[in-house]
């Protein structure tokens, strides 16, 4: 399926990302406040677009079916991971509701306008291989990481057990099911369009993972 070989291909990046300092720090608690509150802001500054672009997808949906699985992870995004953020971000001036007052890491603004492209000019297909890598790559990178690291505080905790729990594997999973029935009618001359989405997502994740260390 063509899932498969999008995931296939951005393997080795992900790989990469979760040999980076940064992530492996951030999974065992030791990440210096400042890098932490450098992920947290970015982060967030992304997440409130990325939401607006799967506002284009609902939009965008070719049948209640499509517009109702974006609409689920919409509120998934806005009730899960927003929520975490919040919670990091008491006691700072960074204030998670109000995410444009703070201005954006060129890198950020490079991701966050990768990902407007296809919703402002594409239609689901190529918003759905713009949006995986972000949502599949965080499940991959920090279950690798668990089998090959002990954790040393819980600093962080709450961030990283959402990647990996349960929850978030059957959300995982439900984006596979959801895509793969959407790229099933997919000529093979069409695959290589999504793969190359796909994967420019993958690597703007490693720079942005990178962007965050010191």
């Amino acid at each position: 399926m063509l899932v498969d070989d999008m995931i296939k291909d951005s393997i080795p990046l992900w790989d990469e990302a979760s040999n980076l300092k940064v992530v492996i720090d951030l999974y065992q608690g030791n990440l210096s406040h400042k890098s932490f509150m450098k992920y947290i802001v970015e982060d967030t500054i992304y997440l409130f677009y990325y939401a607006k672009v799967f506002a284009y997808a609902i939009a965008k949906a070719n049948d209640f079916e499509e517009m109702r699985f974006y609409y689920s992870m919409l509120s998934f995004v806005n009730n899960s991971e927003v929520n975490i953020r919040e919670k990091y971000a008491i006691n700072t001036q960074f204030d998670p509701n109000y995410p444009l007052g703070f201005k954006p890491d060129k890198i950020t603004i490079d991701y966050v306008n990768h990902l407007l492209e296809y919703a402002i000019n594409g239609d689901i297909k190529e918003i759905t291989a713009a949006v995986l890598p972000c949502v599949l790559s965080y499940q991959y990178i920090f279950n690798k990481i668990k089998a090959n690291y002990k954790k040393i505080s819980n600093n962080y905790e709450d961030l990283v057990n959402e990647y990996l729990s349960d929850r978030y594997t059957k959300s995982c999973q439900n984006w596979i099911d959801f895509a793969n029935k959407l790229y099933q009618n997919v000529k093979d001359e069409e695959k290589i369009k999504y793969i190359n989405i796909f994967h420019k997502s993958s690597l703007l994740e490693i720079d942005f993972w990178r962007m965050c260390e010191e």
